[in-house]
């Protein structure tokens, strides 16, 4: 009987718990105390799936418990979230606090207090700039009891729902502590940013530019997401007009990071993951432009980026299993990015809120990864040095191998044309010892030929014979004893013509030289053979008994003149040449290629010119 009373005084009790349960299960308690205080999971909410109802319409429906002090409810833009909730002022004196929403993104903050609204925002920050985000004033009587309603709408974002109730001054820390992460954080950024076009300039590697316009772009997204442009310097009017524009800036952003992925990761070189880089950023760009102004818009845009980031990471695991050491700062940077981009979508979707548990998560996420990736830059530039290094030491030890072998193969070549040369001059003394023997031989048998002819006109013949071989037999002699065959001494060579034809006796003939020029070996042989012809005939028919023989040679510029004369009778133009004269017109004219003169006004002077090059 005892266990059935304690049963219903057990029950009696639990349904007037729940019967009280209305009146004190949602209503906060504050005072003069309460600086911080998370109010969403001591709220209710209901959500407008098509945002049609006003707040008059929303009091009758039927508020659930939050139990969360975050909710994201992911990417709806024709939804609504109405928040309930109810303080109570348990004090003795009136309170003044401030209910802040907790994500600056969200496009419209409707507060109800009563009759009265007052909307905030990212779309409306013009009448509320007190506080850096959406931000409402609660004032309480002593022991006074309200209940207030928010609304609140993201057409380009996704909703999140987070509220606070802050003392004024604690709250004013607050932001400025989120003024001087973010002001930090972009200092970073730009710090970098010129770092990098600094280090562009002196590399020219493509690589930094598009790590360049990566930051531009991590700077303008950042700027934007965090409220800094719509808090200082942007109208509403051009909030609106630039959220609905932000894929463009998004596009931007992931672009950049696929040129800097090819770029710095050479995927060039990998045909197959080069191709699927190329699509994405096609499709980045598309998907961008349809995007803008809600022209195109679904939750499969956002997930078809998902594929991308897992690329980026195959392509850092590609590079660095080819031996791309670099790639591995590119992943431990890409890493932090990657977990904080993959939080995006499943925050949108409403699977994982990571605000909730980590902050500033996108700031910390985009200063590391900046960083490792200015660290994957340097590691890439001291690497290309290096190797740049090693390629000169190898050339240069190549070059020194090549000299080597140069120097080796030229000693070689020497020697064989030394050894060459050495035959040659043998070979040419035994050619030249042939030539003067049979020269000799010759003259031996001309002269026998003389001796033995009976008619004086038949040894006259021979004996002008043995002086024409005799003048070839003199030049080679010359030429054998001589090392510079080509300026031979030109009046030695004369003076052995003029002594072998010299009469001995019954006349006195007088020799003059004049000679300026040493004649090049070609000219010198007939120009002994024209001074042999010519002597001989001024020794046999010029003088009676005595007279003068002169031989001039001169050189102006190119021009040589050669000047044979003597003071002998002369002779008559006008007859036909002789033999000897015969052959000296032609040697001049034909082999010289110059000309001739015969003056016989004062015994004979034949002057001849002809050009001679250097």
């Amino acid at each position: 009987m005892k266990k059935l009373l304690k049963m219903i005084k057990y029950s009696m009790l639990k349904l007037l718990l729940l019967f009280l349960m209305p009146f004190y299960l949602f209503a906060i308690d504050i005072n003069e105390h309460t600086q911080k205080l998370a109010l969403l999971a001591q709220s209710s909410i209901w959500i407008d799936d098509n945002n049609t109802l006003s707040k008059n319409e929303v009091v009758s429906k039927k508020f659930e418990k939050c139990q969360k002090n975050a909710l994201a409810l992911g990417y709806a833009p024709h939804r609504a979230a109405w928040i309930k909730f109810t303080l109570r002022n348990t004090s003795s004196v009136p309170l003044v606090k401030i209910l802040s929403y907790e994500h600056p993104l969200t496009q419209s903050v409707s507060f109800y207090e009563g009759k009265t609204v007052q909307t905030s925002g990212f779309w409306h920050r013009k009448h509320d700039k007190k506080y850096f985000l959406p931000s409402f004033k609660i004032k309480l009587q002593a022991q006074e009891e309200k209940t207030f309603y928010l609304k609140v709408h993201s057409e380009f974002t996704t909703l999140v729902a987070k509220i606070t109730l802050w003392e004024a001054e604690m709250l004013k820390q607050r932001d400025d502590n989120i003024l001087y992460m973010i002001i930090i954080f972009l200092s970073i950024v730009f710090t970098l940013l010129v770092y990098n076009l600094v280090i562009y300039f002196f590399t020219k590697d493509k690589a930094y530019i598009y790590y360049i316009l990566y930051l531009l772009a991590m700077l303008l997204a950042h700027s934007f997401r965090s409220s800094i442009f719509p808090y200082f310097l942007l109208s509403d009017e051009t909030t609106v007009m630039l959220t609905q524009c932000i894929s463009i800036i998004h596009a931007l952003f992931i672009v950049s990071i696929i040129m800097f992925t090819r770029e710095f990761l050479d995927t060039y070189s990998f045909p197959k993951l080069d191709k699927i880089l190329k699509f994405y950023l096609y499709y980045i760009v598309i998907s961008s432009l349809l995007t803008c102004y809600h022209l195109v818009f679904d939750m499969r845009i956002m997930l078809s980026y998902v594929p991308l980031l897992l690329v980026l990471m195959f392509a850092g695991f590609h590079a660095l299993h080819h031996g791309k050491k670099e790639a591995l700062f590119y992943l431990i940077g890409w890493s932090f990015i990657f977990l904080a981009i993959l939080s995006t979508p499943l925050r949108s979707l409403g699977f994982f809120n990571i605000v909730a548990h980590i902050s500033y998560p996108y700031t910390m996420s985009f200063i590391l990864e900046a960083f490792f990736f200015s660290f994957a830059l340097a590691y890439k530039i001291k690497a290309l040095h290096k190797d740049n290094q090693n390629k000169q030491e190898q050339i240069i030890s190549f070059q020194k191998e090549e000299q080597t072998k140069l120097e080796k193969l030229v000693e070689e070549k020497t020697k064989d044309i030394h050894m060459l040369y050495q035959e040659k001059g043998l070979l040419y003394q035994e050619l030249n010892h042939r030539v003067k023997n049979n020269l000799q031989m010759i003259l031996s048998l001309v002269k026998l030929q003389i001796s033995t002819a009976s008619s004086s006109g038949i040894k006259e013949a021979l004996g002008v014979t043995k002086n024409r071989i005799n003048s070839f037999a003199t030049l080679y002699e010359s030429m054998h004893s001589q090392e510079d065959m080509k300026h031979l001494d030109t009046k030695t060579h004369f003076t052995n013509i003029i002594n072998h034809i010299m009469p001995t006796e019954d006349k006195h003939i007088t020799i003059r030289y004049r000679i300026e020029h040493n004649l090049q070996e070609s000219a010198l042989l007939y120009a002994g053979l024209i001074v042999n012809e010519l002597a001989t005939n001024a020794f046999k028919y010029a003088f009676a008994t005595s007279g003068t023989f002169s031989l001039s040679l001169t050189k102006e510029q190119k021009t040589v003149t050669f000047i044979l004369q003597d003071n002998g009778k002369g002779f008559e133009k006008n007859k036909n040449d002789t033999l000897g004269l015969s052959i000296v017109r032609t040697l001049v004219e034909k082999q010289l290629y110059g000309t001739i003169e015969i003056d016989t006004s004062q015994g004979t002077k034949i002057t001849m010119k002809w050009e001679e090059n250097d």
